[in-house]
This record gives structure tokens, sequence and C-alpha cells, in this order.
């Protein structure tokens, strides 16, 4: 549900739109929508979010040694990510993504992973866009 009320916000103005919103155009929508992206990510390199320190778990960040947890346990409403970081995490998006392709009615989709496929690319590229300009991602 919540991936379907996200699609619903995208299609109107992006002004319209409260919640989560980041500089390079890496991300604009709700914070639950972000969150729920994040989780998706995480289950894809195998961490269960709800078990780290952040989101009711006890599980150190210290012990994760992949580049996205910079993204992963980063607050969903304010700070920013360096344009190293940014890198590194656009390199990762792109190694659990590969070749995959957008499906061109992701937006009727039932499919979650068609949205989550499609904010995954667009976060990338806003992260590339910060690394090459030397900026960093900023989250408002």
């Amino acid at each position: 549900f919540v991936h379907l009320w996200c699609k619903h916000l995208l299609q109107n103005k992006r002004s319209q739109i409260m919640g989560l919103d980041t500089t390079h155009d890496a991300w604009h929508g709700a914070y639950s929508s972000f969150n729920q992206w994040r989780k998706w990510i995480a289950l894809q390199i195998g961490i269960d979010l709800y078990k780290m320190e952040g989101f009711g778990g006890e599980i150190s960040w210290d012990t994760v040694k992949d580049d996205l947890k910079y993204l992963l346990n980063h607050s969903d409403c304010d700070g920013y990510i360096t344009s190293l970081r940014c890198k590194k995490i656009a390199v990762r998006l792109k190694e659990i993504i590969g070749d995959r392709k957008v499906p061109e009615d992701w937006y009727s989709s039932e499919d979650e992973d068609a949205y989550f496929l499609y904010k995954t690319k667009q976060f990338m590229k806003g992260c590339k866009l910060a690394h090459n300009r030397n900026e960093r991602l900023e989250f408002h």
C-alpha cells in the first residue's frame, strides 16, 4: 500500500510532497516510503533493519562492513552524506540491482520491487551527481 500511495504522490507536483527531500534529486517522497525502501535495500544484502541499533534492535552498525551502512543508518530527516560516501553507495546500489530495468508501468504495477528498483536508480543517480560535483548529498 505504501508504495502505491507514494507513486500517486510522485505523479503530482513535487512541491506538494511532504516528507523527505534531498539535494541532487536523489529522493523526494514520504518518510515511510524512504524507510520501506531502505528495508528493501537492507534485505538485498542480508540485513534485517529491525535487528539493528536505531531500528529497535541491538546489533551495532560497527559490525557492518558494507558501505551501504552509511545510507541504511542515516537520519531520514536531516544531515548529509559526503561526496566520497555517495560514490561508494552508488557503486553498491549498482552491484545490487545490476542491469535490471525499471518496468515502464512501474507506476501502476502491484510489484513493490518495480517501485523500489525505480527509487534505487533515482537515488544512485543523485549520489553519482553529488560525487561528480564534489558536493554532499543533503537531507531535508
